[in-house]
């Protein structure tokens, strides 16, 4: 009788206990679609983008308060040629200037981003400052501080400085010391031109889709965190075009090699850690030199290995000067030896 009593005080006990817990646990948040980046709702739009309808769109955004994937390629062109929205001529502006009771906060509820199919550029954008003898221009997408994704299906032009500073950034104990935005995959299959520092500063960009490409420009993926391009119709690179973050990268390339200018790789880590670069090429390409071919750091002589590996080689500006130094393309149009990075091992070798 004395063990029955027992085990039913200990079940009273633990029953008790149990229910003590319940009412302590609180329920899990509920997370709604939209609440999180992670998370967005699709909005498909097909509306004239007109400079109205633009700043329209991005309050109704704002007063959603939910982050959205944003679906813009069926939207019609504007009859404006400035301010945002989309310009009769093809140009997709997202307009800087708008200020908070205009819209812009909507921009930061963007999560990916898909451009209209009759856009055709992002347009050139003006000087808003200077320093040092430089000109400041005007970044396009610099408050879509939350953006990690975005398409243009028929873009062929992006110009300067339109996607910069879309980066976040950590210091080597794992703090952020640099916090614009999240962009990570671009995707322009019918991009020609990529304008000066197009991309600069993207750090966490690490997908590119631009397999037409034929110009990439000076600072245009600087800083960023690409692994692999696949650009086989490029034709010229320019300073630091392709100064990527990541120490082992593969590029693609096509059947003649294109103009590159000097320390097209070069990032200020570039002279004291090793980088291992591996350039493919179709069977039959002209201008590589001898493939396959290693170039480990020992060689100088001039050739389109170490052209690539900082030295340059663009015909367009032999004999011309370097940059504001007194460093000069030779008669070929190869740049001085001391421009070679002998921390940047080269392999060239043909696709299989």
């Amino acid at each position: 009788m004395k063990k029955l009593i027992i085990v039913i005080l200990t079940l009273l006990v633990v029953i008790a206990c149990d229910i003590d817990n319940k009412k302590d646990s609180k329920p899990d948040p509920i997370i709604n679609p939209g609440d999180t980046p992670d998370n967005p709702i699709t909005r498909i739009e097909s509306r004239q983008l007109t400079i109205v309808a633009w700043v329209e769109l991005l309050k109704e955004i704002e007063a959603d308060g939910k982050y959205v994937a944003l679906d813009l390629s069926a939207c019609a062109r504007g009859n404006q040629t400035t301010g945002g929205g989309l310009w009769s001529d093809g140009s997709f502006n997202p307009d800087e200037d708008l200020d908070d009771n205009n819209g812009q906060k909507g921009k930061k509820l963007i999560v990916s981003l898909i451009l209209p199919e009759t856009a055709i550029c992002i347009p050139e954008p003006k000087i808003v400052g200077g320093s040092m003898g430089f000109p400041i221009y005007q970044g396009f997408f610099g408050a879509f501080s939350a953006l990690k994704e975005v398409t243009g299906i028929n873009i062929t032009t992006l110009s300067r400085g339109s996607f910069s500073n879309l980066g976040t950034l950590y210091s080597s104990d794992g703090k952020i010391t640099w916090n614009r935005g999240i962009l990570t995959s671009i995707n322009f299959p019918n991009v020609i031109t990529i304008g000066e520092n197009a991309f600069g500063s993207c750090y966490s960009l690490i997908y590119a889709n631009i397999p037409k490409v034929q110009i990439i420009k000076q600072q245009a993926f600087l800083y960023c965190s690409l692994q692999s391009l696949n650009i086989p119709d490029i034709k010229y690179l320019g300073v630091q075009s392709l100064a990527f973050r990541k120490f082992a990268i593969e590029f693609i390339f096509g059947e003649v090699a294109p103009k590159i200018d000097y320390s097209v790789l070069y990032t200020p880590i570039s002279g004291t850690t090793s980088h291992s670069i591996t350039v493919k090429i179709p069977q039959g390409a002209a201008g590589y030199g001898e493939i396959p071919n290693d170039y480990i750091g020992g060689d100088t002589s001039k050739n389109w290995g170490n052209a690539f590996r900082g030295m340059g080689w663009n015909p367009d500006k032999a004999n011309m000067v370097i940059s504001s130094g007194t460093d000069r393309y030779d008669a070929d149009g190869f740049g001085p030896i001391n421009r070679i990075f002998t921390g940047i091992s080269l392999r060239i070798e043909y696709i299989n």
